[in-house]
C-alpha cells in the first residue's frame, strides 16, 4: 500500500505539502477499493452480510485515519523517487 502511495506522491507534489488531506483521501480510496472490489470477491465463497450503520463509519475511520494518514506521514519522510517523464 505504501509503495502505491509513494508512486502517487512522486507524481503529485501537493501530497508532500498537505499530508493530512492526502492521507485521508488515500485512506478513503483504500476503503472504497477494499469494500467494493476485494470484499465482494472474498465474500463470493462465504456467507457475509454487508456492513451497515456504524460499522461503515468505523471501517472508513480505520482506513482513512489509522492507515492513510500514517502512510502519508512516513512517505513524506522518504526521499523522493525519480520519475521519468512519459515520452509520446
Amino acid at each position: 500500500m505504501m509503495t502505491v502511495y509513494v508512486g502517487i506522491q512522486a507524481r503529485a507534489p501537493w501530497c508532500r505539502r498537505h499530508v493530512m488531506v492526502a492521507g485521508l483521501l488515500y485512506g478513503s480510496v483504500l476503503y472504497a477499493f477494499m469494500t467494493h472490489v476485494i470484499l465482494p470477491v472474498w465474500a463470493a465463497s462465504q456467507f457475509l452480510r454487508p456492513p451497515a450503520g456504524i460499522d461503515v463509519l468505523n471501517a472508513w475511520f480505520a482506513h482513512a485515519v489509522l492507515v492513510g494518514v500514517p502512510i502519508a506521514v512516513f512517505a513524506r519522510r522518504m526521499p523522493m523517487p525519480r520519475v521519468r517523464a512519459l515520452q509520446s
